[in-house]
């Protein structure tokens, strides 16, 4: 990963340990205001899929040009790697295990839900 980042291939990374997959993507989704449509491997649950804190995973995003050469470099390295899926622009949309979320849903979600909880 250090690698891919220093020679500029990475636009964004967040690791998977504090909150899971789930987590991860939408705290990338809210930071960056870009849509995104992720693919779960079928054989996952999907709460394990969402909110697995497995140390040592990390959500790369890159552009689409580099995905041949960093899936080759990922491949020579031995590491392993998931291909999760692409951006979708300013869609403001993020699709995951055949749900979807708005911006607006998952902003909400993220500030309001522990004021409320504290009220």
């Amino acid at each position: 990963l250090v690698d891919l980042v220093s020679r500029g291939k990475v636009t964004a990374a967040h690791d998977v340990s504090d909150g899971g997959l789930g987590v991860t993507v939408a705290e990338m989704f809210l930071a960056s205001e870009t849509g995104m449509k992720i693919v779960l491997p079928e054989s996952r649950r999907l709460d394990e899929a969402f909110f697995c804190e497995a140390p040592g995973r990390v959500v790369v995003a890159f552009a689409e040009a580099d995905h041949d050469n960093i899936a080759e470099f990922v491949r020579d390295s031995e590491l392993r790697w998931w291909d999760l899926g692409s951006a979708e622009g300013a869609s403001g949309v993020i699709e995951m295990g055949g749900v979807s979320w708005t911006r607006d849903e998952l902003a909400s979600a993220f500030e309001e839900t522990l004021p409320r909880a504290m009220a």
